[in-house]
């Protein structure tokens, strides 16, 4: 390091550590101004540095801070407050469930009952809503939140702002404040772009849900050419019926005129009513049921699992298009922080512990000790030991800084740093192989099994043996903990599972004697029936199953990604259908819908509760239809009550909801079993040989 910048950097570190002459004082003093130049450089750079590190943890490229200090101020408070305006967003989301649905404030609706709302006739979860005044109060708060936020990475960017993540943003919340300006001013029909909003704003907050959600848009193009395929054949079939048909019971019923036919060849792409619809016909000519059989051979095994096929490809070329531009991100971005900071085509490892620091500040991350863990991160980059930093190395420092590893060192337990002569002890040696062995696994599994015995013969809560078993499982996780550390101890997801099924089940048993928590026998025997869930760890006993865990591991972020996708759209059909549907399925004699439901399989069948009443009524609904049991029950009767259209609806959330999501789960789950199976498969031929 040059002269100049070493003495920058120990005035650096004075000021920042609160001992000798900082910055101020060097001026009070009339040092001299190059030094302070020097300091003020020194500090520029590092935080230059820690954006584009910021953008190469997240391989995002972001529009950059102006460069003034009171811009990199404003980015700085920004990160720090990106979490509350996030939040903020997810519980504007959740807040549409407490708000009452648009339909309770119709004019006919109202005719008949003055709360339909809070009324047995109109099946919902019946959740007391938020009062109005209330709603707008907390609306106000969050949104405020959220625009402080905005005004920070405004003040950061300055004019680019609007061309990076901030944009749509900014733009989601200008619609938000005059949506919620025209409901203050006029009374809201059937329908408001608010919810709407509130979870696009989510999303935006959101950058992996958004990723995923543009992934699949993204692979509609490819899954276009499959439905038209799909589309011709239906309507071939189609026509085909309604003239083969025509003038018999199997016309008239299903095939009377091309449309009615091409719903009921829907209908028998789902198997939802595959004999039903074909009997009419079958019955009066054996022949008629080689048309059905083609058509579903050619449609549902042939056709639908090339769309899963082609949706899966697609998905995952878009995955690796996206992973691969992150790559390039990462790395343009950690060449343009090692710019920052370079001098002779190396940074000094002191400079490096400085940036560690400010990548700390600026990601906003709480660690014990930074200081301490920020040295051990620089040394550990310092692969030769020069005191600084190659490009190469610095690479390797951020890929290991992302993944939160600080040394390849075994981490120490707590018991052993307090007290160092415990770790040469031969007895507490003797006590970590034992309970880190496969005995104590054995005898553990053995008293586990002695419990689920106890509790399948035993009829009545046996308090003491609910304290004796409470206790070993308790003194075993107390072990464990000290002698693997506390850090060892949760890193590995067996041990999460036995800890936390060991304090619901110590609770339950504390819950009898403490006062204040008494609880009633049936609870402590529910809750002591979470012990059972132990039996998981049996299966790993079982020869094959670690396999199964693993690509069950290896697959669960995906579903995850994909769940969280689905649940988003999940709401947005949701808040549709309440605007749409809402109401229309009630038990209201005054009602025009009762008669027409009361004649249907809907009625008949007691589907009330599948309405979309209100929000939560309206997610269930639409999960009972992803499973495509009954779905036609349903789309018949709000058919009936609404008019064709509404198919149009239900088949929107067919394509996405079972179409689209659920087949990407299917096939990672199949791609991820396949890839594990043939691990496995190559790890033994490589043992046997």
């Amino acid at each position: 390091m040059a002269s100049s910048s070493s003495s920058a950097y120990n005035t650096f570190q004075s000021s920042k550590a609160g001992r000798g002459p900082g910055p101020s004082d060097l001026e009070a003093t009339g040092e001299s101004q190059d030094l302070l130049r020097d300091v003020d450089e020194y500090r520029s750079k590092l935080e230059k540095a820690s954006f584009y590190a910021l953008e190469a943890f997240d391989g995002i490229k972001r529009q950059g801070v102006q460069d003034t200090p009171s811009a990199r101020v404003a980015f700085r408070n920004h990160r720090r407050w990106f979490w509350i305006a996030q939040l903020s967003a997810w519980l504007l989301v959740a807040l549409t469930y407490f708000e009452r649905p648009l339909w309770c404030n119709n004019a006919d609706m109202r005719k008949n009952v003055d709360a339909p709302c809070r009324n047995i006739m109109y099946p919902s979860y019946e959740i007391d809503s938020v009062p109005p005044r209330h709603n707008i109060e907390l609306e106000v708060i969050l949104l405020m939140a959220v625009m402080v936020d905005l005004v920070l990475l405004a003040r950061a960017q300055g004019p680019n702002v609007m061309r990076g993540q901030a944009g749509p943003r900014i733009v989601v919340l200008v619609l938000y404040v005059c949506d919620t300006l025209l409901s203050l001013h006029y009374e809201p029909g059937s329908f408001r772009m608010c919810p709407y909003l509130r979870m696009a704003m989510a999303m935006f907050y959101s950058n992996d849900v958004l990723r995923k959600f543009v992934l699949i848009l993204q692979s509609a193009p490819a899954v276009l050419n499959v439905f038209i395929l799909g589309f011709a054949l239906m309507a071939f079939f189609a026509s085909a019926g309604t003239t083969l048909f025509k003038e018999t019971q199997e016309g008239k019923e299903y095939f009377p005129d091309f449309v009615a036919g091409l719903r009921s060849l829907f209908k028998l792409i789902t198997l939802g009513n595959f004999p039903g619809i074909m009997l009419p016909g079958y019955t009066d000519s054996r022949p008629v049921g080689v048309f059905f059989i083609v058509y579903v051979m050619v449609m549902v095994f042939f056709l639908l699992p090339m769309l899963t096929a082609v949706i899966y490809n697609q998905y995952t070329e878009n995955v690796d298009a996206i992973i691969a531009a992150k790559n390039q991100v990462q790395t343009e971005s950690e060449d343009l922080a090692f710019e920052a900071l370079q001098s002779d085509g190396e940074v000094p490892i002191a400079m490096v512990e400085d940036l560690c620091s400010e990548v700390v500040v600026v990601l906003n991350i709480r660690t014990a000790n930074s200081t301490s863990v920020n040295r051990k991160r620089a040394a550990f980059a310092d692969k030769d030991g020069d005191g600084f930093i190659s490009r190469s190395e610095f690479h390797a420092l951020l890929g290991d800084f992302r993944k939160q590893r600080i040394d390849d060192a075994a981490v120490v337990p707590e018991v052993e740093r307090m007290f160092p002569f415990v770790a040469t002890s031969p007895m507490w040696q003797g006590l970590k192989d034992f309970i880190t062995s496969r005995k104590w696994e054995a005898i553990l599994m053995t008293a586990f099994s002695v419990t689920v015995l106890h509790g399948a013969i035993s009829t009545n809560v046996d308090f003491a043996y609910d304290i004796v078993f409470s206790c070993v499982f308790s003194i075993e996780c107390i072990l464990k903990i000290l002698v693997l550390g506390w850090h060892e101890y949760f890193s590995r997801s067996e041990n999460n599972f036995d800890f936390w099924i060991t304090v619901v089940t110590a609770f339950a048993t504390l819950s009898t004697f403490l006062p204040g928590l008494s609880a009633s026998p049936s609870v402590v025997r529910t809750l002591s029936t979470f012990r059972l869930l132990r039996l998981m760890r049996l299966l790993n006993w079982i020869p094959g199953f670690d396999v199964l865990l693993r690509a069950f591991g290896h697959a669960l972020p995906e579903i995850g990604s994909i769940a969280k996708v689905l649940y988003c759209a999940m709401f947005i059909f949701g808040v549709a259908g309440c605007q749409l549907f809402g109401g229309y399925i009630n038990t209201d004699p005054r009602s025009s819908q009762k008669a027409i439901l009361e004649a249907s399989e809907f009625g008949q069948g007691g589907y009330y509760a599948l309405s979309f009443n209100d929000l939560p009524s309206a997610f269930v609904t639409l999960f009972a239809l992803l499973g495509q049991n009954d779905m036609f029950v349903v789309i018949d009767a709000y058919t009936k009550v609404r008019g064709n259209w509404a198919w149009i609806y239900f088949v929107a959330w067919w394509i996405f909801g079972v179409v689209i999501c659920l087949n990407i789960v299917v096939s990672f789950i199949i791609d991820s079993f396949v890839s594990e199976f043939q691990k496995a498969k190559t790890l033994k031929s490589q043992t046997d040989d």
